[in-house]
């Protein structure tokens, strides 16, 4: 009887399935890697522009519908209340068909999935608005949808004070 019963379990023991391992999907990870500041050895001039142009080019990529980019990068030189840093402003008009606000909201989305920090959001009726940072680098983040047929994502990017 024992033996009918060890034969039993190790039969439906055999049986049973196993948990499947879970599968993640990295599809996304090339485009999450990509939004994520590299903090140089030195941050310098050189290559603070380097990895805010890196950045602000790979949150771009996100933006879909583009119509016109008007891009503002310099160097700010330090002053006696502020440290110098690389900016970025890009002024990105896309296709009136395309809500900004709900374009934005999903950039930010996937950069707080890839590691960056939300400080603030605000949303209007048209408008929406985030903070948001990741080593060292600060973000605002922009859709505006307030003038009739004028789209508009907004990215404003500082680096780190330079050393």
């Amino acid at each position: 009887m024992k033996l009918l019963a060890l034969v039993l379990l190790l039969a439906l023991t055999g049986c049973t399935a196993a948990t499947p391992a879970p599968v993640v999907s990295t599809s996304a990870a090339p485009l999450i890697q990509a939004v994520v500041p590299v903090v140089p050895d030195t941050l310098d001039a050189t290559t603070a522009e380097a990895e805010t142009v890196r950045l602000a080019d790979a949150i771009q990529t996100l933006v879909t519908d583009i119509v016109y980019v008007d891009d503002h990068s310099q160097l700010n030189e330090a002053t006696d209340a502020t440290a110098a840093y690389y900016g970025v402003i890009r002024t990105i008009t896309i296709d009136a068909a395309t809500d900004p606000v709900v374009l934005a909201q999903s950039i930010a989305a996937v950069l707080k999935a890839s590691g960056w920090t939300e400080d603030e959001t605000t949303t209007e009726t048209g408008l929406s608005l985030d903070a948001l940072h990741n080593s060292g680098w600060f973000l605002l983040l922009s859709g505006d949808s307030t003038v009739a047929g004028q789209s508009v994502v907004t990215l404003q990017l500082a680096s780190p004070d330079l050393q």
